[in-house]
C-alpha cells in the first residue's frame, strides 16, 4: 500500500486506515476540537495586533502656545491643541510609534520628536503625557512626575 492508498473517505463517513476501522468523532469530540480552534486562532489575532493602549497627549506648553502634533500612527492633518487641550489615541500597539511636536511661543519654539509607547517602557494600558518644552512627562504609578528627554 503506497501513500496515497492510505486513507480511503467513503460516503458512509467511516474511515479506514491501514486496514483498521475509525469512528467519526462524537460530538463533544467535536466541541472539544472546536475550542482548541477558536482558542488558537484568538490567541494568533491578539498577538498580531498588540494590547489596547490608551495614549493621551496634553499641551501644556503655557499660555498662548499651540502645539501641533503629527504621529505615524495618524493619517491626515497634523492635530493642533490649544494651551490645556489633549487628544487621545485608542489603538492595539504591538510596537512603538513616533510623534513630531512643533510649537511657536514669544517664551520658547520648538520642533521635537518623541516616542510615544515604547512596549519595553510603558507597562501602563492607559498613559498620559504632558508635552513641555524641555520634554514629555507622565505621572507614574506611586504618583510622582516622570520626565523624559526629547528624542530629537
Amino acid at each position: 500500500m503506497n501513500g496515497c492508498d492510505e486513507m480511503f473517505i467513503y460516503r458512509e463517513g467511516v474511515k479506514r486506515r491501514s486496514g483498521r476501522r475509525w469512528k467519526k468523532m462524537s460530538s463533544s469530540g467535536r466541541s472539544v476540537s472546536m475550542v482548541w480552534v477558536f482558542m488558537l486562532i484568538l490567541s494568533m489575532v491578539k498577538n498580531g495586533m498588540g494590547e489596547k493602549v490608551v495614549v493621551r497627549a496634553t499641551n501644556s506648553l503655557g499660555e498662548n502656545v499651540n502645539l501641533d502634533i503629527e504621529c505615524t500612527v495618524d493619517e491626515g492633518p497634523p492635530i493642533t491643541l490649544i494651551p490645556g487641550t489633549s487628544h487621545q489615541w485608542n489603538y492595539f500597539f504591538d510596537k512603538e510609534f513616533i510623534c513630531f511636536f512643533q510649537w511657536f511661543g514669544a517664551q520658547s519654539s520648538g520642533y521635537h520628536s518623541f516616542d510615544m509607547f515604547v512596549k519595553s517602557r510603558d507597562k501602563a494600558s492607559n498613559l498620559s503625557w504632558f508635552i513641555k518644552p524641555d520634554g514629555p512627562c507622565r505621572v507614574a504609578p506611586d504618583g510622582s512626575s516622570l520626565c523624559f528627554p526629547w528624542r530629537t
